[in-house]
């Protein structure tokens, strides 16, 4: 069974958001050292990222009840997570790669 097909009938509360040329399912929740965990899956059903994120304005990690994903945006892809409050989650993995080409 795919990522997304688990995304699809489990009713987890993946979201699906837009990329620059196709969609993408994330989920996130909290992980077991209270850091921000999310899965990135393509519409093939492919996982894209499975790890910790941190969010880019280098606050504290934001709490269960703030990570809802905004559903249909752009600015969402593998790489980013966007809140409904506005934070940007990255991938811890490529997390100052990443800042230093989206902050001025």
């Amino acid at each position: 069974m795919f990522a997304t097909e688990k995304a699809y009938s489990s009713g987890d509360g993946a979201v699906r958001v837009e990329g620059a040329k196709s969609g993408y399912w994330q989920l996130c929740s909290l992980g077991r050292s209270a850091e921000a965990h999310c899965t990135v899956w393509n519409d093939g059903g492919t996982i894209l990222k499975d790890e910790a994120y941190l969010p880019l304005d280098e606050g504290p990690t934001p709490h269960e009840g703030e990570l809802q994903i905004r559903k249909g945006e752009i600015c969402s892809g593998p790489y980013q997570v966007c809140l409904t409050n506005g934070r940007i989650l990255l991938p811890e993995s490529q997390f100052e790669q990443i800042k230093d080409f989206m902050k001025p």
